[in-house]
Order: structure tokens, then C-alpha cells, then sequence
């Protein structure tokens, strides 16, 4: 498992690569290991993007079968979750495609929101 705590997007690139040390150590084909690496980078930019720090984690269920995803964030909640899962939906101006990417590339995934920040949960399947 790894912890990371988000706090300063200079700390990105780095994070990123400890998260692709950990997939690539993982039994499973490139298509999965992209997609694990394309959740792992979108869900770091929301937090940084949107909330003032935040934590994530990536692990492997003990029968390696699945990857687990969480994220948790300081920010001040998602006002309506079910249109920011709609592409092109943005708050800040972006492309609006970070959210529903997150939600199609997982094979679960729960949100929750509120004016304390988002508590977000994905899993993956290998």
C-alpha cells in the first residue's frame, strides 16, 4: 500500500512515480496498469485542483485481484455530484473529463461529498 499526502503540486511528478513503482509491481497487463496509472494522476489533480491538501492511497487486495483507490480532501465538497460526473462539466474552467474518467475507469466507485471535502473510493479489478 501506499499513502501519499497531497499538499503542494510540486510534489506531482514524484508522487506519480512512487504510484507507477507500485503498479508496475503488480501482476497484471499494460491496458490495467494505465488505466490504475491514468486514475491514480486524475484523482491527485482534483484534490490538488480543488481542495487545499488531501490524502490518497493505492493498494492491492490481499488476493491480488483487485486495486483499491482511495482519496479523501480538505475542500469545500463537489455542489452537485451527479452533474460533475457528466463530461465537459467543469467548475474551473478545465476540460471537464477528470471525474468521468475516474467513474468509466473504475469497476466500482463511490463518492461523497460535503462542505468538508470528498471522501472518494475506486476499485479496480485485474
Amino acid at each position: 500500500m501506499i499513502t501519499m499526502h497531497i499538499e503542494k503540486k510540486s510534489d506531482y511528478g514524484t508522487q506519480l512515480f512512487e504510484i507507477k513503482k507500485f503498479i508496475d509491481s503488480i501482476n497484471t497487463n499494460k491496458v490495467v496498469k494505465n488505466e490504475l496509472l491514468t486514475l491514480s494522476s486524475e484523482i491527485i489533480t482534483n484534490i490538488q485542483k480543488y481542495a487545499s491538501k488531501g490524502e490518497f492511497k493505492i493498494s492491492l487486495d490481499p488476493s491480488g485481484k483487485k486495486v483499491f483507490l482511495h482519496a479523501s480532501d480538505h475542500g469545500n465538497g463537489v455542489s452537485n455530484i451527479s452533474l460533475s460526473f457528466k463530461d465537459h462539466f467543469s467548475t474551473s474552467g478545465s476540460l471537464g473529463i477528470g471525474l468521468p474518467t475516474i467513474v468509466r475507469l473504475s469497476d466500482d466507485f463511490s463518492m461523497q461529498s460535503s462542505q468538508e471535502g470528498v471522501v472518494l473510493h475506486c476499485v479496480k479489478e485485474l
